[in-house]
């Protein structure tokens, strides 16, 4: 571990992560901090202060739950440029070829095949707004209707049943989903 890495983990720990269970704006919580992802259930990532406040002060303004989320650092937000730069670095000399399918990104939310887009994208993803719904808003447009969570846990599953109605959140979490996922499979 270089002392540039070291100086990147540290700038993780000023950061913080948290969910708030309905529709809110930055004027009602006001606070500095970035606003992401979800509308039926927003996160917030910014200064770990801010973020806390933030939380509990939506509490204040008719918001059911604000959690503070368990994650390693403020993803999504300027506090996590250090990690951005070392990203870019790490990027700089790997030679990306136009990928065989193409790559629905959370930074562009549609297609992408160019090398140098979907290195910048790499880049770009560490410090900006996520478009997760957006992203899978285009697939199920395309026809796609079934999306499978790899690795353990439901989080993306839960929000695709509530962004989408019509279509399917599978999470791959346990043996038994992954035998189920090969059945669908196979056909």
């Amino acid at each position: 571990v270089t002392a540039a890495q070291l100086q990147v983990f540290k700038s993780f720990a000023r950061g913080r992560f948290a969910g708030i269970s309905a529709p809110t704006t930055r004027r009602a919580l006001r606070s500095d901090f970035r606003l992401m992802t979800d509308q039926d259930f927003p996160k917030i990532s910014g200064e770990k202060r801010a973020v806390e406040a933030a939380a509990e002060s939506a509490k204040g303004h008719g918001v059911k739950k604000a959690v503070l989320l368990p994650v390693s650092a403020p993803f999504h937000c300027s506090l996590m440029q250090p990690a951005a730069d070392a990203m870019a670095d790490a990027l700089e000399d790997v030679d990306v070829q136009s990928p065989r399918v193409p790559v629905i990104n959370n930074v562009q939310a549609r297609p992408v095949t160019d090398p140098v887009q979907l290195r910048t994208d790499l880049v770009t993803q560490v410090t900006g707004q996520v478009r997760w719904r957006e992203s899978m808003q285009y697939m199920f447009d395309q026809g796609v209707d079934l999306f499978v969570e790899p690795g353990c846990g439901k989080v993306l599953s839960v929000m695709m049943r509530r962004a989408l109605k019509d279509a399917t959140g599978m999470p791959l979490d346990t043996p038994d989903a992954l035998a189920e996922f090969a059945d669908i499979v196979k056909g």
